[in-house]
């Protein structure tokens, strides 16, 4: 990853510092970064800075602390492996000439987020988080203490071309949040996929204007219970956790005004697979518009069109014939496909003569010319009567209202004319 000249400056400056907490930091900012070029000299410098520890001012302080620091891994061609020692000694050994890796320091990143904190704030430096430097901000946002953390999160707010607010936090590898959060509950969009959060501060009651919210990647199980206070919340992605479905489907029902969910499947036990399809089937509901529907419109559409073998057999044949005026087209086209299906499609009987025929909806021409041929043989009407044998399903049926009994059989247009031929 590039560094800006600015950061190349910053960090060359944290390195040649006096104070060995700024040659730490360095350390740090390096490890998230990778290394450079230009810090070569002043790493090998540094090395010997921290070897030769007798030579600060201080050498226990800095001995202290390279010892409590011990795990860093940064590989380094061409230079020195820095060798352990221990603050016994008075003269530590200098570095080997052999290649390899420098040695592993232990590093408190939240101590060393507020030694940046402190030394960006300090009278004569102006921090580079204020002149864009991302890397930095990210940094504190991600280690920082809290009071930081409220202090840096108005820096990852931005204004979109529409006015929109938007806080970003995605892609920050976040372990948690707290209620610093709050700095930012006048945003329309929150950004937190591709983190570390097990949970969230149940503070979304604040949050008034938010609008849509991303939680992807996350391992999170369940949501606060004031999550259902976000009464403008239109869009939620929330694909890559762990959640409790139960738990969640009951709460997203109460969130009326969600206009899209997106929730990848999860890896679930058999008992917990009923829930996953529940989640699913309400994920399509919302994101489809039907979720404010009837409780009727819901139960075609999930037998219809979502295809539920289970529901879609507990429909009457009365309820498929009433779906075919649905105002929903696909429904309507579905209703008349399985109920076809279910009566008379492949109907291999022939017609018998005499037979009265009820024609709903639009037939194709050469239908109806065979229809007008076999006029006499069989009785034909646009209209169900009571002596109907036979319902012909076209297109574009217009009946309302079909009272389903038992003397007849829908067919399909194309069974008719395999019936006249």
């Amino acid at each position: 990853m590039s560094y800006s000249t600015k950061e190349i400056q910053t960090i060359i400056q944290l390195i040649e510092s006096t104070n060995s907490r700024d040659l730490l930091i360095s350390i740090q900012l390096i490890k998230e970064r990778g290394l450079h070029p230009s810090f070569v000299t002043e790493f090998y410098w540094m090395q010997h800075r921290l070897i030769w520890a007798n030579l600060l001012s201080d050498p226990a302080e800095t001995v202290d602390l390279f010892n409590k620091y011990a795990n860093l891994s940064i590989k380094l061609e061409k230079i020195p492996l820095l060798n352990t020692f221990n603050t016994k000694e008075e003269s530590p050994c200098p570095p080997t000439k052999t290649k390899g890796f420098l040695s592993y320091f232990e590093l408190d990143c939240h101590k060393l987020a507020k030694y940046l904190f402190e030394y960006l704030n300090c009278e004569h430096y102006k921090g580079p988080y204020h002149q864009g430097d991302n890397f930095i901000r990210q940094f504190l946002i991600k280690y920082a203490e809290p009071n930081i953390q409220k202090y840096m999160l108005p820096y990852f707010i931005k204004k979109e071309h529409t006015g929109q607010r938007i806080l970003d936090l995605g892609g920050l590898q976040l372990g948690h949040l707290t209620d610093s959060l709050l700095v930012a509950k006048e945003v329309h969009k929150i950004i937190l996929w591709g983190n570390h959060l097990s949970k969230l501060p149940d503070i979304w009651h604040a949050f008034h204007q938010l609008e849509t919210l991303n939680l992807n990647n996350n391992n999170l199980r369940q949501l606060p219970a004031s999550f259902v206070q976000l009464k403008q919340l239109r869009k939620l992605y929330a694909s890559g956790n762990q959640f409790e479905i139960a738990t969640l489907v009951d709460q997203l029902k109460c969130m009326n005004e969600l206009k899209y969910i997106s929730i990848s499947p999860q890896k679930l036990s058999k008992k917990e697979a009923a829930a996953q399809k529940s989640l699913l089937q309400y994920e399509r509901l919302v994101n489809n518009g039907i979720r404010n529907e009837s409780t009727q419109q819901q139960k075609r559409y999930i037998a219809l069109i979502l295809e539920d073998s289970a529901v879609q057999e507990a429909l009457s044949c009365q309820e498929l014939v009433d779906a075919l005026s649905d105002k929903n087209l696909q429904i309507a086209q579905k209703a008349r496909y399985f109920l076809l299906k279910r009566q008379g499609s492949n109907l291999e009987v022939p017609l018998q003569d005499e037979s009265h025929i009820a024609v709903l909806g639009i037939l194709a021409y050469a239908t109806r010319q065979l229809i007008l041929r076999h006029q006499g043989k069989y009785h034909f009407s646009d209209a169900i009567q009571p002596f109907t044998n036979f319902i012909v399903l076209g297109d574009q049926i217009e009946q309302k209202a079909i009272k389903h009994q038992e003397n007849y059989l829908y067919i399909s247009e194309e069974t008719l004319k395999k019936a006249l031929q």
